[in-house]
């Protein structure tokens, strides 16, 4: 029997800001496959090194470096456990760390 291979995921805090309108959309939507909204322009994931670089590469192609920006904080398990959250809106999920 083969053992099971556990793929290792991080939190990651993306922050944007983005100028265009419709181009926000198209960003909010490709962080909507990887993550949960936590502010209007804040999406919480839980990403793998792959995943992380593809969302990269993909943002890099997408926004107008001159006038918008794209922020990733990568948080520690500990760090992101001992979040607080409050306020309207707040979805707070429970997430295992292996």
């Amino acid at each position: 029997m083969k053992k099971k291979k556990h793929i290792l995921k991080k939190p990651v805090v993306i922050a944007y800001d983005i100028q265009s309108d419709r181009l926000r959309t198209r960003v909010s939507k490709l962080l909507e496959k990887y993550g949960n909204r936590a502010n209007k322009s804040v999406f919480e994931c839980l990403l793998t090194v792959a995943e992380e670089t593809r969302v990269k590469e993909k943002l890099n192609k997408m926004i107008n470096e001159e006038t918008d920006s794209v922020l990733f904080y990568e948080l520690c398990k500990y760090c992101f456990a001992s979040q607080w959250k409050t306020g309207a809106n707040i979805k707070v999920d429970s997430i295992t760390f292996v």
